[in-house]
């Protein structure tokens, strides 16, 4: 069977989801399925993928858009700003995030 996991984090070696995630996978693959991942994840983040993983599972990682528009400024700008760019993400940004995983899901069948 193949399986399609959408994350916020990728089965990895350094953070404990994506540790539980590679424990999964571990299993999964032991049992011969195939598996992609396609996870978005904060730019600040530096997951640590086995080599193995790497091998036998097909990546996609996407960067996470900014969320904390609010606190570049205080007051009534912050708000505006935050109002702007929480609706840039919700109705551009994020649209373009789903097409991609859209597609990248069509191409693991």
């Amino acid at each position: 069977m193949k399986i399609m996991l959408y994350s916020d984090i990728p089965p990895c070696l350094n953070y404990t989801a994506g540790i539980v995630l590679n424990k999964m996978c571990d299993f999964l693959l032991d049992a011969n399925h195939e598996i992609c991942c396609f996870y978005i994840e904060s730019k600040s983040l530096d997951s640590v993928i086995s080599a193995d993983k790497k091998e036998k599972i097909t990546f996609m990682r996407i960067i996470k858009p900014y969320e904390s528009y609010g606190v570049i400024l205080k007051g009534i700008l912050g708000k505006l700003l935050s109002l702007l760019g929480n609706n840039y993400t919700a109705f551009i940004r994020l649209p373009k995030i789903i097409k991609q995983a859209t597609v990248f899901a069509k191409k693991m069948k």
